[in-house]
């Protein structure tokens, strides 16, 4: 059985597709490659490493470039949000705020008081008047029996979408989550087939991420991302001049895999995860 693992960590990747851009970063790669070969070679050779070892190599994102004018290149919430008295960067809430903004690079969470919903449709109003945001989602659990989740973009309809039993659902995924919505799923960029299932074109399993960014407590009401080439700040931060992710398209999100030398009847699935990876690595271990 197969019992040992071992994890490699490599970062520059990132790094320098965050100050010069994905396109320059190859020769992060070529590096890694060099190490690889070099393991290889101490092994005795690559097929012979392979007949004791698995071996995975994957990402946690990927990288999507930014645009080249410095001044788009941000979008500015303070300016943005003024209207509905934000909490300054870094404070607590006092009375007088509505909102708390928290950018993470092409992604924002904006946390609202309870009792301010019904500014909602202001706020929306608000955010998508920028040009440069891609989707505005929220969460309403003000419904015990049912938390249902919206997606709003420009100039498209909205749509709101919920998990359902399978009875009842409109649409499957690929992943086996049955899916319920109103609206048509344009802010998603997702179709259906005529057998019921899914097919997700700019924003990969939209509805399973964007309904698993709201499980945690302690997460916002609201979630922004960005159009392609821009990021969200707040006064005193900085953005990055060459990539960047954290939105759900497919350009910031969707990672290679490679898998060798792995168990025989052990191989990649057909629709694959990042998050699935620790699963396979069980696997590989013959581990449950």
């Amino acid at each position: 059985a197969w019992r040992d693992l071992t994890v490699a960590y490599f970062p520059d990747n990132d790094f320098v597709s965050h100050e010069e851009g994905p396109a320059t970063a190859v020769s992060t790669l070529e590096n890694v490659d060099r190490h690889l070969g070099n393991l290889f070679e101490e092994a005795g050779g690559v097929e012979k490493f392979l007949q004791h070892t698995a071996i995975l190599i994957t990402g946690d994102h990927s990288q999507i470039n930014m645009v080249s004018d410095d001044e788009a290149q941000s979008i500015d919430l303070d300016e943005l949000l003024e209207p509905f008295s934000p909490v300054p960067p870094g404070d607590e809430w006092t009375s007088d705020d509505q909102l708390m903004v928290c950018p993470n690079m092409r992604a924002c969470q904006i946390y609202l008081r309870r009792n301010r919903w019904k500014d909602l449709d202001a706020i929306l109003d608000r955010l998508l008047s920028e040009r440069r945001i891609d989707q505005v989602i929220w969460r309403d659990d003000r419904d015990p029996h049912q938390t249902r989740f919206h997606v709003a973009k420009r100039e498209t309809s909205q749509l709101t979408f919920w998990r359902a039993d399978p009875q009842e659902a409109r649409g499957r995924d690929p992943f086996g989550n049955h899916w319920q919505w109103d609206g048509d799923l344009t802010p998603v960029d997702a179709q259906l087939d005529a057998d019921g299932q899914l097919h997700y074109g700019d924003y990969p399993n939209a509805l399973e991420r964007i309904a698993t960014s709201f499980a945690r407590p302690a997460g916002g009401d609201m979630w922004l991302t960005a159009r392609p080439g821009h990021e969200f700040r707040l006064i005193d931060t900085e953005i990055h001049p060459g990539g960047s992710h954290g939105s759900l398209h497919i350009d910031d999100s969707s990672a290679p895999m490679i898998l060798a030398g792995a168990p025989e009847g052990i191989t990649l699935p057909e629709h694959l995860r990042i998050i699935d990876t620790p699963n396979l690595c069980l696997k590989i271990l013959s581990l449950s």
